[in-house]
């Protein structure tokens, strides 16, 4: 099918600056496994600009389904490589930044253990959970807590559930620590497990996680997008941001205490007919991101390296309801449903129109934070952090992707049902040396090709990160050598190299 080209000036490039007057939460989620990615994708706390958020909240601990504490998920990369002392530390360079530690997350939450549910049914077990999360938090210096069970399913698990909250906040008051909880976005869910006065009595806030309200691997015949922000015409009422926000607004949630979600990727299918205006027919989960290897699902990055190399169209919705989709230009067609950096600051604009505490993504792995698409690094993270913190000074650039002509809405299935949401797998390799860390400006190396990573000439502890032939010079993080046979920074045994500097 032929279609439009127009350019698009949507797709900002915004100058990173500190958080000095904060008037929204910025709640950025940071996933410790995201450092097992190979090659560009590799992501770790080096890599995380503490200037942009106002809380991150490291991803995940998890519960002990034998002693009910909590305890460090991948101790090589917590504790060895120095993830929990590097992640805390960030604070020195942005004074008024929150580190949190998240506990659960979709897999640790149904391991099939019924762990949860099972620490919150005994008093004693609850016990036992409070003093090793304050024990915790002393010995590895959060500031806080963020409970991520996923999901407490009957009246005994809202009851526990909300017992254990009142139990954190009255153990943490006298240390100051932050008390919060990642909740869902599904109507039914939300009645069935959460006590909201109890929650918006003793939490700090709430972090919606408004998307994930589609995907391929429990809707796989039908392509939509996963994170819509308003009703379109013909969807269910209750299968968007908006409706989630405002349920727990009803419920009693002051609005000042949430968060609400913005992804940081996209939901895929591959199309089954020449429609591509969601809800389009589908046969399953579109071809896995080269990065994070996983079907259905792509990181920003993949996404806007896609558009701008191999091809791909982008739709825009008139209307703002949902963010962009992308085509590939392959058969079958890959359909990626995603937002961009302008969605994600009509998004921030709604979180400022509703007085809300302000905006939470799901994850800052997944922004372009090596600028492979030349729109800025970590656009929608900057764009959302300009846009919640109104003092800051936001310089602009126009983009040079280009996009499809604007779609028309068009008609949703009826069904209503919501899968939780998930939260991606660590690979199980545990043999990724020492990370790199962030991007400085270009030199003066010509690139042998126009993408990859290249040793750096005039040091063993650099390389050169070349995209559509542009060379940016990355620094290895402290005592590693670049690699340049594995391409990632390693302990300098392992590498051979003389080079002084």
């Amino acid at each position: 099918m032929k279609l439009l080209l127009l350019s698009w000036a949507f797709l900002l490039a915004f100058v990173s600056s500190p958080i000095d007057a904060q008037s929204s939460n910025f709640i950025c989620y940071f996933p410790n496994w995201s450092r097992y990615r190979t090659g560009l994708g590799q992501y770790t706390v080096d890599n995380i600009d503490p200037k942009l958020c106002t809380h991150l909240v490291y991803a995940f601990a998890v519960l002990d389904e034998t002693t009910y504490k909590i305890k460090v998920f991948d101790s090589w990369a917590d504790i060895d490589l120095g993830g929990y002392q590097k992640f805390v530390a960030l604070k020195t360079q942005n004074s008024k930044l929150k580190t949190m530690i998240a506990i659960g997350g979709w897999n640790d939450s149904n391991d099939g253990t019924g762990k949860y549910s099972k620490l919150v049914a005994s008093s004693t077990n609850i016990i036992t959970f409070v003093n090793s999360a304050v024990a915790f938090l002393q010995f590895y210096k959060f500031d806080g807590l963020d409970l991520d069970w996923e999901y407490p399913s009957t009246a005994a698990d809202k009851v526990g559930f909300a017992n254990l909250i009142v139990a954190l906040k009255n153990a943490f008051l006298p240390f100051g620590f932050l008390l919060s909880a990642a909740v869902p976005a599904s109507q039914f869910t939300i009645d069935t497990g959460y006590d909201v006065l109890i929650m918006s009595q003793n939490l700090n806030f709430i972090n919606l996680m408004t998307y994930d309200f589609h995907g391929a691997s429990w809707e796989p015949t039908v392509a939509d997008h996963h994170s819509p922000l308003r009703k379109r015409p013909t969807d269910p009422s209750n299968f968007n941001s908006d409706f989630a926000v405002n349920y727990w607004i009803t419920k009693g949630m002051p609005a000042s205490k949430i968060n609400m979600g913005i992804p940081v990727y996209g939901m895929s299918w591959k199309l089954s007919s020449t429609n591509i205006a969601p809800p389009a027919p589908a046969s399953g989960a579109g071809v896995a991101g080269p990065y994070t290897v996983t079907p259905g699902f792509m990181a920003y990055y993949e996404i806007c390296s896609a558009v701008r190399s191999n091809g791909w169209q982008v739709v825009q919705d008139p209307t703002q309801a949902i963010g962009p989709y992308a085509v590939s230009p392959t058969s079958p067609k890959t359909w990626v449903g995603y937002d961009d950096p302008a969605m994600a600051i009509v998004k921030s604009n709604y979180i400022l129109s509703k007085g809300l505490g302000g905006g939470m993504v799901w994850d800052i792995s997944m922004d372009d934070f090596r600028n492979t698409c030349l729109a800025g690094t970590n656009p929608i993270l900057t764009g959302i952090s300009n846009t919640l913190n109104a003092s800051l000074t936001i310089s602009t650039t126009s983009s040079t992707l280009s996009t499809i002509k604007p779609a028309v809405t068009t008609t949703k299935p009826a069904s209503t049902t919501t899968k939780p949401v998930s939260t991606t797998t660590k690979p199980a390799s545990t043999t990724t040396k020492p990370a790199s860390t962030t991007t400085k400006s270009p030199g003066t190396f010509v690139c042998p090709s126009p993408n990859g990573l290249f040793p750096d000439p005039a040091s063993c502890t650099s390389f050169y990160n070349c995209g559509h032939g542009i060379a940016y010079l990355t620094q290895c993080s402290a005592g590693t050598y670049f690699n340049p046979t594995m391409l990632y920074c390693d302990w300098p045994y392992n590498v051979n190299c003389a080079i002084s500097g």
